[in-house]
């Protein structure tokens, strides 16, 4: 490139901090920080003229915040039953969810993830291990209220758990078949 300077600018609705690392080897790594949402240009000029493409223009959008996605589900499922979670969007900015299902053994498992309209998701799978379960649940790639959820996966069945009574069982009440 020869003899010359590097001058960099940033010109946009707020002022963007900047950092710029020169890495000895002629190149550097610049690096900023804006305040505002917006579009900014950034400029590069080398020997008082701008390199090829410049100036860059960048659309600068505001961080999204997942605070206000309202998260439904159970924290007990049972295996090999089709589980359902809602994820409610409607408040928080536009966006989607995405969603990472670890079982007890630390296998991911996969969630179909459908809208409903409006900001509305459903996601549904099926737990296949019994036990602990580990549920992250993003919006836009943020972390929604209480997410990580820690769920338990019960058995399918639990007939160690049924209970049978009435006076036939107490007493042995003779019944008829006819």
């Amino acid at each position: 490139a020869g003899q010359g300077s590097l001058a960099l600018t940033i010109e946009g609705p707020s002022e963007a901090k900047m950092v710029c690392k020169d890495n000895q080897d002629g190149t550097c790594v610049m690096e900023y920080l804006p305040t505002k949402a917006g579009q900014y240009d950034i400029a590069i000029k080398f020997a008082e003229h701008h390199i090829p493409g410049s100036p860059f223009c960048v659309n600068v959008h505001d961080r999204l915040n997942a605070n206000h996605v309202n998260v439904k589900m159970s924290l007990t499922m049972r295996a090999n039953v089709l589980q359902e979670i809602t994820i409610d969007g409607q408040t928080a900015e536009p966006g989607s969810p995405s969603i990472d299902i670890t079982d007890i053994h630390g296998r991911r498992k996969p969630a179909n993830i459908r809208s409903r309209g409006e900001g509305v998701y459903v996601a549904e799978f099926t737990p296949q291990a019994e036990g602990p379960h580990r549920i992250d649940i993003n919006w836009n790639g943020q972390p929604t209220p209480q997410s990580p959820f820690n769920i338990q996966v019960l058995p399918h069945f639990e007939p160690n758990k049924v209970i049978v009574d009435g006076p036939g069982i107490r007493n042995g009440i003779p019944a008829s078949l006819e």
